[in-house]
């Protein structure tokens, strides 16, 4: 969990009941009470340790709101590294640019892009043939450290050009020893078989967690809630 100004930090694992207890015993130590009066974002919380953290959330007087459920994918560190990607002939394959991101965010062929860590761990695909240089695929490595990836409206049938992407940033992570993970909804499977093919294995079910300080959810929720009545106020001269 993160404050959305702080570098990540991932504290996850829910298949036995130690990792419960040590997540209790996290949640719960001095050290981080002031977690709970601060408004925080945690990606990549496993499905079996969900409860756990909504019990000690409601013991600080917070809340906490799980989004989408998402299949964590990882690719273990003592496999052989990926060699350099060999497109064929009228493709590249070289790092975005920030000024691609605004075209690909609003793009929800696969996914939006998310903010990138670092865009020399991204990689766009391009025709070489084309005057327009913006990508027809993508990947890249988010703020969360978590591989994401797709297609843009110039995206090629077949998905060549975003499996290349994914090879091309998969090398990088492996180049300069950042973990390979990738978090994608239950439903994608087109993704699935994309992470896999680079063996990726299935890890877990994992979920976004937004946790909010009751007082600070309950005044959101009052402002929203009498937002139309001020509306009507002023609609008539009040």
């Amino acid at each position: 969990m993160r404050p959305p100004s702080e570098p990540p930090c991932t504290c996850v694992r829910g298949d036995d009941t130690a990792s419960h207890h040590r997540l209790l015993n996290l949640l719960r130590s001095p050290q981080l009470s002031r977690l709970w009066s601060s408004s925080v974002r945690a990606e990549g919380v496993s499905t079996e340790l969900a409860p756990t953290l909504a019990s000690v959330a409601a013991e600080h007087g917070a809340r906490v709101t799980f989004e989408e459920q998402q299949r964590l994918f990882a690719r273990h560190p003592s496999l052989p590294c990926l060699t350099g990607t060999m497109p064929r002939p009228g493709v590249a394959v070289r790092p975005l640019q920030r000024r691609h991101l605004p075209r690909l965010r609003r793009h929800r062929r696969t996914c939006a892009a998310p903010e990138p860590a670092d865009l020399r761990l991204s990689a766009g695909v391009y025709l070489t043939s084309e005057s327009a240089d913006e990508p027809t695929a993508w990947a890249l490595v988010s703020r969360e450290g978590a591989l994401a990836f797709g297609d843009s409206e110039r995206a090629d049938d077949q998905g060549e050009h975003r499996r290349l992407a994914v090879a091309e940033v998969t090398r990088l992570c492996q180049h300069l020893d950042v973990p390979c993970v990738s978090a994608v909804p239950d439903t994608d499977l087109e993704a699935f078989r994309d992470l896999m093919r680079l063996d990726f294995i299935s890890a877990h079910a994992v979920l976004s967690a937004e946790l909010v300080p009751v007082a600070a959810a309950d005044a959101q929720g009052t402002a929203e809630a009498t937002e139309p009545e001020s509306r009507a106020a002023r609609m008539h001269g009040v």
